[in-house]
């Protein structure tokens, strides 16, 4: 048995590969590899249809083989670890959410290990993303190698979000089917699962009035307008104040608080919004006569999230995870299986810029992860596989990875100051 300082102190031979000392860039190297995979086979139909399935596979086994990885452990496995029966966690104190809470506590109660739990909750999200992905004719391993890319911290690191995202994705997908008394449960679940539940929950509740209306370009059109001025003026300090007023509890507003503890007024993001809001803005013309349907809505109302906190970048990072698949469903199905699309002058020319711009910005986010990792004191990125059992005991890694956790939180959480508001 090797000891825990050998877990520190060889980290090429025991995984192999250098490679390994950023896993998460490590998929999203792989991810990117997909997506330009992707493009190259565009009139292939047949042969993208089987990259799917491998992509599908390929990422959601790196996802799941993952072992006690991210900074959350810090907080999430001590809980698992001493939740009580379902008997029981009625009667005592709930650290999260009442739905997080008894999803935990059944599964612990039945013997599946912390390992096991964050299996679960990947195998559901990806579950809901391939029910998503199966109403695409085409582009469906660029279309989840993105959603991959833009979100791999919620499926690595965000237990409860992540178990909230892939509810509320079958939320929408049941509504799709007009299946709406399960639906309005599935959506209930959201709510008690994670707090940021209800903003996707409410939101759509209220799109419902747009249900079948005639679509046409003029809120796409205001909303480029709205976040190129955003991108001018300097407004990340305005919402503080507006927080102390909001009708919600006071563990929202002080969750609220922390998401707006970081902002930036330009960011390199900014331009894939545009491009996104650009092309459905041209591809939405009025005499297509397209109606909203609950794809169109709920892209509709993400990106007027987007917009409207574009300049706190940590709170549209958590919100946009409940609306970035169907965003990026319904761009491609609009701008690529759409019959209109022939009635759009350049579509594939567009199309195909914004795809390529799309992989210099993933590209230029690797990079950037990969460098930002260095910087930090804790190697929270370094692989952590259940591929390293065969040679070290679970206990071992447990406290090895712990022992990273605890010395992110102490050292490396938010202390760079340069984006704090």
């Amino acid at each position: 048995m090797q000891s825990l300082s050998g877990l520190f102190s060889s980290p090429q031979t025991e995984t192999g590969n250098s490679i390994m000392e950023n896993y998460l860039a490590f998929i999203m190297i792989v991810a990117i590899c997909f997506a330009v995979i992707d493009l190259i086979t565009a009139r292939q139909r047949v042969m993208q249809r089987q990259i799917y399935y491998i992509c599908l596979v390929v990422l959601y086994v790196l996802f799941v083989i993952r072992y006690y990885y991210g900074p959350d452990i810090y907080t999430y496995v001590p809980h698992y670890e001493k939740i009580p029966s379902p008997s029981n966690l009625a009667f005592g104190n709930m650290r999260f959410e009442p739905g997080y809470e008894y999803f935990c506590s059944v599964l612990h109660w039945a013997g599946v290990s912390y390992w096991g739990m964050t299996a679960v909750i990947t195998t559901l999200y990806f579950a809901s993303l391939a029910c998503l992905l199966s109403n695409l004719k085409s582009h469906q391993p660029f279309a989840l190698s993105c959603i991959i890319l833009f979100d791999y911290n919620l499926i690595c690191a965000e237990n409860r979000q992540c178990l909230a995202v892939a509810l509320f994705i079958f939320t929408i997908l049941l509504l799709l089917k007009k299946k709406y008394i399960l639906s309005l449960v599935f959506a209930m679940a959201v709510v008690i699962t994670h707090k940021s539940g209800f903003i996707p929950v409410a939101l759509t509740l209220m799109g419902v009035l747009l249900y079948g209306c005639r679509q046409n370009d003029t809120l796409y059109n205001v909303l480029i307008v709205v976040l190129m001025g955003l991108m001018l003026v300097p407004v990340a300090k305005v919402a503080g104040p507006i927080l102390s007023h909001l009708p919600l509890p006071a563990s929202y507003v002080s969750s609220l608080r922390h998401h707006l503890l970081l902002g930036r007024q330009l960011q390199v993001v900014a331009l894939i919004y545009l491009s996104v809001l650009a092309l459905i803005s041209i591809h939405t013309t009025p005499h297509s006569r397209q109606n909203y349907t609950w794809l169109a809505i709920e892209t509709l109302i993400g990106m007027m999230l987007i917009v409207a906190f574009y300049q706190y970048f940590f709170l549209i990072n958590r919100v946009r995870s409940y609306f970035l698949p169907f965003i990026v469903c319904y761009v491609i199905g609009l701008t690529c299986d759409s019959e209109s699309v022939s009635e759009v002058p350049y579509s594939a020319v567009m199309r195909q810029a914004v795809a390529v711009l799309l992989i210099l910005y993933f590209s230029h986010s690797t990079i950037g992860y990969i460098n930002g990792a260095k910087r930090l004191h804790a190697p929270v990125a370094k692989s952590s596989t259940i591929l390293q059992l065969r040679r070290y005991p679970a206990d071992d890694i447990r406290d090895r990875q712990m022992k990273i956790a605890l010395r992110f939180w102490r050292e490396d959480y938010m202390k760079d100051s340069s984006n704090k508001l």
